[in-house]
Order: C-alpha cells, then structure tokens, then sequence
C-alpha cells in the first residue's frame, strides 16, 4: 500500500500564510523603537518643563503634546514591526502581508496600555 503524500494532494489553502519567526522578530523590533522613543520622548519632555513659575510650557500643552507623541511613536513602532514582520516571511509563498502585520498590530496593542499615561 502506497501512503505517500504527493503535492497534487494537499489542497493550496492548507498551508498556513504566517511565518511565527517573522512575527517575533517584527514584535520584538516593534517593542525595541517603541522603547528607544519614549527614551527620546521622555529626554524632550524633561527639556521642556521647568521647576521655576512661568516657565517653559504650561501644562494642558504639555498634555496635549504628550499624547499626540505618543499615539505617533505607537503607529510608527507598530508600523516598523509590521512592515519587518511582512519582509521576513518565507519567500516563495503567494500570500497576502496582511496576516503577518495584522498580528504584529495585535502584539502591539497588547503592549500599547503599559505605555500610556
């Protein structure tokens, strides 16, 4: 009795389009900018305020500067890691990038509440 598997067997959709390695690495890139810009946010931040009384910025626009920075260093960080994650898959496969960045977007948000304020 022949049992092997010949290629013209396995149905095309079986196979799965996402590559974990790739995922780690885009997550992993995606939590190291994160970090390596809030350093850089956090050094700006500290530059802009003052212990003296009427200097530096006032505090709503240092609010509000705080969290139009953040939701930019998330996008980018998460937009690194997602395009990373997307390069890196195996080559040859004919699928979309979609399924990779999506779950490098999902690893983000799953760390994105530790980093708000």
């Amino acid at each position: 009795m022949d049992t092997s598997i010949r290629s013209t067997d396995i149905m095309p959709g079986t196979v799965s389009a996402v590559s974990w390695g790739s995922i780690a690495a885009g997550g992993i890139a995606a939590a190291a900018l994160s970090l390596a810009l809030l350093a850089l946010g956090v050094g700006l931040g500290l530059a802009s305020v003052s212990p003296w009384e009427n200097s530096g910025v006032s505090a709503s626009t240092f609010n509000n500067i705080t969290g139009a920075y953040l939701v930019i260093m998330a996008v980018m960080s998460s937009a690194v890691g997602g395009y990373l994650a997307a390069r890196m898959r195996t080559k040859g496969r004919d699928y979309t990038r979609t399924r990779s960045s999506s779950a490098i977007r999902r690893m983000a948000s799953l760390r994105g509440p530790s980093v708000r304020l």
